[in-house]
């Protein structure tokens, strides 16, 4: 019990931080009076707002001794987190090429929050159960990364929805590729292994073209 609160404590204050940077950068637009930038960029900031809820719904995850389970349990919020924002470019974004990397976001983390929801009845959640250090350790550095890596709302000042759903998308799928390539490092014997390999892999394609219009449309 007292080795797993204190883990789970560990995402707990990195959510914490993130909500606390949102606050403090909109109220900083606020107190100099800059009501008009505030409010177009609330729509930009709304993508903070969508990755800092990610985040707490991965921290609220119940995690056991089974790192299968535990990778599923909370990539399953994590994909979610990608959707919710990959539907906010549907409805605001101009950029044809982004929306339809939106869209095919949606269509095929959907399709894996089925199946993650299906192979999940295979690691029913133990109770009392050790998290494994090792995981506990590797996911917390990856959390961290994601939130160093994520751009605040002053640096998404001026930039469009387009712009702001790509640099704010691509450190949550680089998330994602560092948590599956935790996962393969830790269980390579895992009937997940080519689940996890197919999210490397594709994922990895979608930062390299989010990266490309970054440089390309962003400056």
């Amino acid at each position: 019990m007292g080795k797993k609160a204190i883990n789970l404590n560990r995402f707990s204050m990195i959510a914490s931080l993130c909500l606390l940077s949102v606050f403090l950068c909109i109220t900083l637009l606020a107190a100099n009076g800059e009501q008009h930038t505030e409010h177009c960029a609330e729509r930009k900031s709304m993508l903070l707002k969508m990755m800092d809820s990610m985040m707490t719904e991965m921290d609220s995850v119940s995690l056991d001794a089974s790192v299968s389970g535990d990778f599923l349990r909370q990539m399953i919020p994590h994909h979610q987190g990608a959707v919710e924002m990959a539907e906010y470019e549907i409805k605001y974004g101009k950029s044809p090429e982004m929306i339809r990397l939106a869209r095919k976001i949606v269509t095929a983390q959907q399709q894996e929050i089925a199946e993650m929801e299906t192979m999940l009845k295979n690691y029913p959640y133990k109770e009392g159960e050790t998290v494994p250090i090792k995981y506990v350790d590797a996911m917390t550095k990856i959390m961290m990364d994601m939130m160093h890596q994520t751009p605040t709302d002053m640096e998404l000042k001026g930039k469009d929805v387009d712009c702001s759903f790509a640099m704010v998308m691509l450190p949550h799928h680089q998330a994602a590729v560092d948590m599956a390539m935790v996962f393969l490092k830790l269980e390579p014997q895992s009937q997940l292994v080519t689940f996890a390999q197919s999210i490397v892999s594709d994922q990895k394609k979608e930062i390299e073209q989010m990266q490309k219009f970054i440089e390309n449309d962003c400056k």
